[in-house]
């Protein structure tokens, strides 16, 4: 990507993406949308967009976490994200590859 980012240039990226990334492409803004109006933490990269109307209410209705985060969490939450951070991730694609499907 060029060193200066510009609005058109993300839609020129976009634009070269396969139809099958777009649900993932979609999320990812949506949760920067998010980060940004300051609603939320970003969700990790796949993660996908759940249709709360269409969960059960035991689970539309249960706290996101009934538990605090203890050191050890916040530790692996900083790994996670700094191995993100990094790139040391593993595409959709190529995971389906090593597994074979």
């Amino acid at each position: 990507m060029a060193a200066s980012v510009t609005r058109a240039s993300l839609h020129e990226l976009i634009d070269t993406l396969p139809e099958l990334d777009l649900p993932t492409a979609q999320a990812f803004l949506e949760q920067l949308a998010v980060r940004a109006e300051g609603r939320g933490e970003l969700l990790p990269r796949g993660v996908p967009q759940v249709d709360e109307a269409a969960l059960p209410p035991f689970l539309r209705d249960a706290p996101l976490d009934a538990e605090p985060l203890t050191p050890a969490d916040e530790a692996a939450l900083a790994e996670g994200r700094a191995a993100i951070a990094r790139g040391d991730v593993v595409s959709l694609d190529a995971l389906r590859a090593e597994l074979g499907l």
